[in-house]
């Protein structure tokens, strides 16, 4: 585990964690669900996208998740390694820091997906973006990714530190 210690610690001090690195996926989602550049800054864009587009709002959902480092994610496994490396070489402030910050990228997360899910679809806004073929084959591998690498990371994690002792 020392080398996921390693490249953690580098994410971290790079910002990495918290730019859509840590989830396959990132923000792919985001950059089709609504129309104009205006509108993919605000967060009206998401309102009421699960009931016109339910696949897309679960596969966001699920990335969503992964970015706020939920269990069973990618994005847990990869906020901890970072939390943990930081603890091992004794940068509580890094650790804290860390923390605090995924707690807030946490409500925004959680803001979204209330916003996709309770509220209803704005009577203003234009037609949903229609999902091509390869966004919705690009959005269920993100998602089976990041499900995948939260579920068993034990394997993406030896294959890693097997990786780095070959290339030593």
């Amino acid at each position: 585990l020392g080398s996921f210690a390693a490249v953690s610690a580098v994410a971290a001090a790079s910002g990495a964690a918290s730019s859509g690195a840590t989830t396959p996926g990132g923000t792919t989602p985001g950059a089709v669900s609504a129309g104009t550049a205006s509108q993919l800054t605000s967060l009206d864009a998401f309102r009421g996208v699960a009931k016109r587009q339910p696949v897309f709002a679960l596969g966001f959902t699920v990335l969503l998740l992964a970015q706020a480092g939920v269990p069973l994610t990618s994005g847990f496994v990869a906020k901890f390694g970072v939390i943990r490396a930081a603890v091992s070489t004794e940068s509580y402030v890094l650790a804290i820091v860390a923390m605090v910050s995924a707690v807030i990228a946490a409500y925004l997360y959680l803001r979204i997906m209330v916003s996709m899910w309770l509220a209803e679809p704005d009577s203003s806004a234009s037609s949903p973006a229609v999902l091509t073929l390869p966004t919705r084959v690009v959005l269920v591998a993100s998602v089976v990714i990041t499900l995948v690498l939260g579920i068993l990371p034990s394997f993406v994690l030896d294959l890693g530190d097997s990786l780095t002792a070959l290339a030593r």
